[in-house]
């Protein structure tokens, strides 16, 4: 028996190698790989091994029928024969069964539901880079009269009003007070898409209405993988619908990740996924939240706590949830 299992196995393994289907991550056109491709995979490759079990026991099945037909009035032959037939079709049968309790198990939790699709649903990206945008305004909050001409700007611009709606429905926000917050980001980012070149950092130069880095973009977008940084660069710089539709999915998902609370998405858009954990100096709040960088000062009368602010700090970050927010508010 074992000599007909590895012989199975060895003209299976060139499929398997191949992994068609097994991995639908990581190549030309397709996603970046997740955890849930990894359990995809053992999902594949488990009926990958029932596949090869059934053409097993289907071989043992035909050369056990032609023992038990060859047998000419042996009944130990024909009674070995018959016990091996049956062995294989319950053998088979708990294997099969097995598999298909753990398979629809796994395409349930991971589909929500949906029993012959396993899929994997999109994950938020981390955009790590520096707090400053391109329009500069975020070391302060915006006075009234600044305010007015940002929304002035906005309301009068036209095209690039639509622009931002067609990109927002595209990547399914739909609450129109969002809306508003995105163009409200647009405008903090990137003064309306006049200042497209961000400052310098460590994780690299942001581009575009929407100042995306490029391997955020790359993330966003799966069909980036053929083009080198530069065009990359180039396309979200100057291609303005196009860095509108990125941003627009990439605070979407924002939203969606902590669950519709705008506040934390545009925090997070700005700061990166560290403004958003918990806060070590004040309780109950988030880091960008807080302005104390001393244990023991938050809603107390201390006056010798270091405050936090500066470039280093998420003073930045708070400016620019409440220039967006004032914005949105009189759009």
């Amino acid at each position: 028996m074992w000599k007909v299992f590895l012989s199975t196995v060895l003209f299976a393994l060139p499929y398997v190698v191949s992994a068609a289907g097994l991995v639908p991550c990581g190549g030309p056109g397709e996603p970046e790989c997740q955890t849930c491709h990894f359990v995809g995979l053992i999902d594949s490759l488990a009926g990958w091994l029932v596949l090869i079990m059934g053409i097993i026991a289907a071989i043992l099945i035909v050369i056990s029928g032609f023992r038990l037909v060859t047998s000419a009035g042996d009944v130990s032959a024909m009674t070995s024969a018959k016990k091996t037939i049956t062995s294989l079709l319950i053998g088979y049968v708990i294997v099969l069964g097995g598999w298909l309790m753990v398979d629809t198990v796994l395409k349930t939790l991971l589909t929500n539901g949906t029993w012959n699709t396993l899929s994997c649903v999109a994950q938020p990206v981390a955009q790590q880079w520096s707090r400053t945008t391109a329009s500069g305004d975020n070391s302060t909050v915006l006075p009234a009269g600044d305010i007015n001409n940002r929304v002035n700007s906005i309301v009068n611009s036209g095209a690039l009003q639509t622009d931002i709606a067609n990109a927002a429905a595209a990547a399914g926000i739909t609450d129109p007070n969002q809306v508003k917050l995105l163009k409200g980001l647009i405008s903090q980012e990137s003064s309306n898409c006049t200042n497209k070149v961000g400052p310098s950092t460590n994780s690299g130069i942001a581009y575009g209405c929407g100042q995306m880095l490029v391997s955020t973009a790359r993330t966003l977008d799966p069909s980036l993988k053929g083009l080198t940084d530069a065009q990359v660069a180039d396309k979200l710089q100057n291609d303005n619908a196009y860095n509108l539709s990125v941003s627009a999915k990439y605070f979407n998902q924002l939203i969606n990740k902590y669950a519709g609370d705008s506040d934390l998405a545009l925090a997070a858009y700005n700061g990166g996924p560290g403004a958003n954990l918990a806060s070590a100096d004040c309780p109950g709040l988030r880091r960008w939240q807080c302005v104390w960088n001393s244990p023991g000062c938050y809603g107390t009368a201390k006056t010798n706590c270091t405050p936090n602010t500066g470039f280093s700090s998420y003073e930045q970050t708070r400016n620019y949830v409440a220039n967006i927010k004032a914005i949105a508010t009189k759009i």
